[in-house]
């Protein structure tokens, strides 16, 4: 199997002769599922809110 190589500006530069081994092996669903659920899990980082000091009203003691 052929892949076409390109640099970091995405120039085409040459094509490698990859081995048929590699891409003789079945698919891992296992390994599909695991990825997604990192990715997922990364895309839900840092989008919760919380009130800071400064946002908090009141200290819920009757006055």
């Amino acid at each position: 199997m052929k892949a076409r190589k390109y640099n970091k500006e995405g120039v085409f530069v040459s094509e490698v002769e990859l081995p048929a081994e590699l891409f003789a092996t079945g698919i891992s669903l296992g390994a599909i599922y695991d990825a997604v659920k990192a990715e997922n899990a990364n895309n839900r980082q840092g989008t919760h809110s919380t009130k800071d000091r400064s946002e908090v009203r009141g200290g819920g003691i009757k006055p």
